[in-house]
């Protein structure tokens, strides 16, 4: 069951405070990707969080994350 990246919508309490610092720094690359929706695909709570992390700039918590992943794909097969 697939999942898309709800980012620029991405729950903030997945999110670490740290942060993996780009070329020309993650407010702009926030700012020029925040009116885009993502339309990335996962199934699996790893590959979202490394997902986040190169396209996105956003470092998540694992647990977190496993936890979201878990959340989500559980309101699918109710829905």
């Amino acid at each position: 069951m697939a999942l898309m990246c709800p980012y620029p919508h991405v729950d903030e309490s997945i999110l670490t405070l740290s942060e993996t610092p780009t070329p020309g720094g993650i407010t702009a690359n926030r700012r020029s990707d925040s009116e885009r929706n993502c339309d990335y695909a996962f199934s699996r709570a790893y590959d979202f969080r490394r997902h986040l992390k190169t396209a996105h700039c956003l470092d998540a918590d694992k647990e977190s994350v496993d936890q979201w992943v878990k959340g989500e794909k559980s309101a699918q097969r109710v829905a």
